[in-house]
């Protein structure tokens, strides 16, 4: 039985970490790259244009899907598109 799952950064890569009950732990590279949605193209991470239907109003919007390497640099980039569409970072 599966107890616990956590993604991880080893050697640059992210991974996912497997606990089963026991103790007994598995790693398994991630089986994509971690991404997410944003309005805006973003400095960093792979940018790809693409539109989704967004479930806050069931319409169709124009957005990026922004993939990086390791979960560390997505939570990274992620605190900075917040910063965006919060209004800081423009001048």
């Amino acid at each position: 039985m599966l107890l616990q799952v956590k993604p991880r950064v080893i050697n640059g890569e992210t991974v996912l970490q497997f606990y089963k009950v026991g103790g007994e732990r598995h790693l398994v590279k991630a089986p994509f790259p971690p991404y997410f949605y944003s309005p805006h193209q973003m400095p960093a991470g792979s940018s790809i244009a693409t539109s989704r239907i967004l479930l806050s109003t069931l319409q169709k919007q124009a957005l990026y899907k922004v993939s990086f390497p390791t979960t560390w640099a997505l939570a990274k980039s992620r605190n900075f598109a917040s910063s965006l569409s919060l209004g800081e970072g423009r001048h």
